[in-house]
C-alpha cells in the first residue's frame, strides 16, 4: 500500500525497477532492496528534492512514487538522475558483475487519484508501461550502464526540449512503446557521466525511431 494518501490531482510519477531481481536468493533480495531505498533517498537529497513528501508504493524490486507539484520536474529528470547514476556506480564498483544493481526508471506526469489498493488513473498505467517496454529493457541489457531512463512525450516536450535541463537533445532517443494496451512514443536516455571507460555502445532494438535533434521551438525533425 502507498505510504500516505493523496488527493486527486496532477502529479509527477516516477517508477523504478531493478533488473534481474528475480534470479537472486532471499539474502540478495534484502540487500538490493536496502540499497535501492538508500540510493533513492541519497539522490533525492543531493538533488534538493524531498522524499518525505513523496507518496510511494514499494514493490520489492522497485517503487512507484507520486511527487507533489512542489517538487520541480526538471530537477527530477536532471540532477536526481545524475546523482542516482553516480550512487549506483559507487555501489557497483566493489561488486562482481552478477551482483551489480542496475535500474530502469520511467518518468511521466498526469492525473492520479487514490484507490482501494494503490493509485488509479491512466497516468499510472502509462508510467508502468513505459517502465516495462522492450526499448528500455533492451537498452539496459545491451549497455554497460547502471541506469537507463525513459520519459514520456509530455516530459520530453514540456521539460527537455524547452531547455529546462542541462541535457542536449541528442542525449535522448525517441522510441515506440507497444506494451499491452498502450501505443505511443517515449524518449530513452542513458547517462553518460561516470559510465565506465570500457562501456559498450548502446544497441537499440528495431522499434527505435532515429530522430534529428530539434530546436527549443518544438519543430520536430522526424516522426
Amino acid at each position: 500500500m502507498p505510504t500516505k494518501p493523496i488527493n486527486t490531482g496532477r502529479y509527477l510519477l516516477l517508477a523504478t525497477d531493478i533488473a534481474g531481481y528475480g534470479s537472486g536468493d532471499a539474502q540478495r533480495h534484502r540487500s538490493v532492496q536496502r540499497t535501492l531505498v538508500d540510493v533513492l533517498h541519497e539522490a533525492a537529497d543531493a538533488a534538493v528534492l524531498h522524499r518525505k513528501l513523496w507518496t510511494t508504493q514499494p514493490s520489492g524490486d522497485g517503487e512507484l512514487a507520486i511527487l507533489p507539484t512542489s517538487e520541480p520536474g526538471h530537477r527530477l529528470v536532471d540532477e536526481f538522475v545524475r546523482h542516482l547514476h553516480r550512487l549506483l556506480n559507487q555501489c557497483n564498483a566493489t561488486r562482481i558483475e552478477e551482483a551489480r544493481l542496475r535500474l530502469r526508471m520511467a518518468v511521466h506526469e498526469g492525473v492520479v487519484s487514490q484507490a482501494a489498493n494503490g493509485f488509479a488513473g491512466q497516468a499510472v498505467v502509462q508510467v508502468r508501461r513505459l517502465l516495462s517496454c522492450s526499448a528500455l529493457r533492451h537498452t539496459l541489457e545491451t549497455s554497460d550502464t547502471s541506469l537507463a531512463m525513459i520519459v514520456s512525450d509530455e516530459i520530453y516536450d514540456g521539460t527537455i526540449s524547452q531547455g529546462y535541463t542541462t541535457y542536449h537533445l541528442d542525449d535522448f532517443r525517441r522510441v515506440q512503446v507497444l506494451e499491452k494496451e498502450h501505443r505511443g512514443h517515449a524518449w530513452v536516455h542513458v547517462p553518460r557521466t561516470f559510465v565506465r571507460s570500457e562501456a559498450r555502445p548502446v544497441s537499440l532494438p528495431d522499434d527505435v525511431i532515429p530522430v534529428t535533434p530539434v530546436p527549443a521551438n518544438g519543430n520536430e525533425g522526424a516522426s
